[in-house]
């Protein structure tokens, strides 16, 4: 029940977590409930692309390393703006 109603807080309003802790309608309360799942799984599906987000990003930045670790490794030496260039060409499409 706790990320339901955190996610409540996050996502819209609290109060739509008190009106379910405090009604004596168990229609109404049913209602909060129901629209407090739904607003939970927004905010899973919000933290799920987040992740990925920054996976994603964490690998771009991953092959960005070794490609600069390579070229230095194997004594190519090129000025900043060919490598950027390079670096935009390869990993850009992505």
């Amino acid at each position: 029940m706790a990320p339901r109603i955190n996610a409540s807080g996050r996502l819209a309003h609290a109060d739509l977590a008190v009106h379910l802790l405090t009604t004596d309608n168990a229609e109404e309360a049913l209602a909060a409930a129901v629209r407090l799942d739904e607003l939970n799984k927004e905010r899973q599906q919000m933290v799920e692309e987040m992740v990925q987000e920054a996976e994603k990003q964490l690998e771009k930045k991953k092959r960005f390393a070794r490609f600069f670790t390579g070229i230095f490794r194997h004594g190519r030496c090129w000025r900043g703006l060919e490598c950027g260039r390079h670096w935009h060409r390869r990993f850009q499409a992505d």
